[in-house]
């Protein structure tokens, strides 16, 4: 992936499933490029009625009608002269953002229409 992300190339990653667990920041990237998984970004999504596998992974497969959020954060980058202590940093906060996004949107549906909206300015404040 770092040798694609030096020639220019977008390259992407994904999570390690339903766990959450970002990568070890020696293969999310080089200093300088978006760090987060899949499209350089970082997201969680839940939904209230799902097929759950029995995997390692815990694979979720929606039912028809099911009603889903999607919570997608910023891109995480690193500036060009990041060293590996700086890349460590980026990774747990990547890690925490992962974390968060995934609390909040297996919370979604229990929350209030109250709680819902402070949660989605607290989401839309941070992107800006």
């Amino acid at each position: 992936m770092a040798q694609r992300l030096d020639e220019g190339v977008d390259a992407a990653f994904t999570i390690d499933g339903r766990a959450g667990r970002v990568t070890s920041p020696s293969r999310s990237g080089n200093a300088g490029a978006a760090v987060g998984p899949a499209n350089h970004l970082i997201s969680h999504w839940s939904g209230t009625r799902v097929d759950a596998s029995e995997t390692w992974d815990l694979f979720q497969i929606p039912k028809p009608f099911t009603r889903a959020v999607l919570f997608i954060a910023p891109a995480a980058r690193s500036a060009e002269d990041t060293d590996r202590d700086g890349l460590e940093l980026k990774h747990q906060e990547m890690q925490k953002i992962l974390e968060r996004l995934r609390d909040v949107a297996e919370g979604w549906f229990s929350l209030s229409p109250a709680e819902q909206d402070r949660e989605r300015a607290n989401w839309n404040r941070e992107a800006a």
